[in-house]
């Protein structure tokens, strides 16, 4: 993601990819300064990483 990207999220008082867990791109794009471009970055940076699947 860019400096660009991540400064914008910073700004809505997004810190962590975590925090679009069980958003929709729709939702996601309905927060503040959050552009399509933007959406396809988180859910990239989101792929890349490993999380652990929960037990539930």
């Amino acid at each position: 993601m860019s400096k660009a990207f991540i400064h914008r999220l910073r700004n809505a008082n997004f810190t962590r990819l975590t925090d679009f867990d069980d958003m929709s791109d729709i939702e996601i794009l309905r927060q503040p300064n959050v552009s399509r471009r933007m959406v396809k970055a988180i859910r990239e940076a989101r792929e890349r990483l490993v999380l652990p699947k929960s037990d539930s």
